[in-house]
């Protein structure tokens, strides 16, 4: 009984460490954003219909950018480079380049930043050698909205 219970867990075990070691090796390379959830949501929102048209441009613009200049690099020594949308002093989005190292424990994957004191959180749902998804983690919780991006290697 003792032997059966000691070799069941010592095989979990290894099933455990063996899938954190495909997690992280299957997430090095580069991944592009293809869709968000939450911009989805927003932009089917009556909110959003009743907004000006001027506001909705807006939006809009902003969300295309964020669309095309979004991608992760995760590199294999815990790296990362990504691209992100940020306004300008003038109101305006421009795509900046961010830096940051990276950690993937479990299912959550950790973003330092090394040029600003920032650090986001997102918490794999789907991870092949394709396709990445997550939900977005604010104040330690999960969004249900899923993020969905596309390797690029």
């Amino acid at each position: 009984m003792k032997k059966s219970l000691i070799t069941t867990l010592l095989l979990v075990s290894i099933f455990v460490s063996l899938s954190a070691q495909q997690s992280t090796s299957t997430i090095i390379g580069s991944w592009k954003l293809i869709k968000s959830e939450a911009l989805d949501k927003i932009k089917n929102s009556s909110t959003y219909a009743s907004m000006p048209e001027r506001d909705r441009k807006a939006f809009e613009a902003q969300a295309d950018l964020l669309m095309q200049v979004s991608r992760y690099e995760f590199m294999p020594d815990n790296k990362l480079v990504y691209m992100d949308v940020e306004q300008s002093f003038l109101e305006v989005s421009l795509p900046v380049e961010r830096k940051a190292i990276w950690e993937l424990k479990n299912d959550i994957i950790t973003i330092v930043e090394t040029d600003r004191p920032f650090q986001r959180q997102m918490k794999i749902v789907t991870l092949t050698d394709s396709t990445l998804v997550v939900n977005l983690i604010t104040n330690g919780v999960a969004s249900a909205d899923k993020v969905y991006f596309e390797s690029i290697n």
